[in-house]
């Protein structure tokens, strides 16, 4: 539901779904929780928090790339190249393992599904500002 709501450019709704299952399994805490924690700090622009549960997910989960995704972008609309540059490098880095062969690109994000652009323009902006290539 978390994912869902932020796609449709309702991040703010999405924290009473998130509330209620780690209600219901405090214990519940994978990539995914960390990723969901921080894309709804993202969408509401809050940028910093985003951060701190990026770097708290990236500790427990180390190789989810996706977790450095949103720190890159999340520290470019901080104003933080530098942290943003080295955090795509390791999520770059991290797909190659996977079998990607050629460094993300802010213009891939015009395919994801998202029901507003405004949503996915913050994450594109984000990135361009954190030195990823459109």
């Amino acid at each position: 539901m978390c994912d869902l709501l932020i796609r449709l450019g309702r991040p703010a709704e999405t924290q009473v779904y998130l509330n209620e299952a780690t209600r219901l399994d405090p214990r519940e805490t994978d990539e995914c929780y960390f990723w969901r924690r921080a894309s709804i700090q993202f969408h509401l622009e809050q940028y910093d928090n985003a951060v701190q549960i990026l770097l708290n997910g990236i500790e427990d989960y180390p190789d989810q790339e996706w977790l450095y995704f949103l720190l890159a972008a999340s520290y470019g609309h901080l104003g933080r190249e530098v942290e943003g540059q080295e955090a795509i490098r390791t999520f770059n880095k991290l797909r190659t393992k996977r079998g990607y062969s050629l460094p993300f690109r802010a213009k891939t994000l015009t395919y994801w599904n998202f029901k507003d652009t405004i949503t996915r323009e913050l994450i594109c902006e984000g990135l361009r500002k954190a030195g990823v290539p459109n």
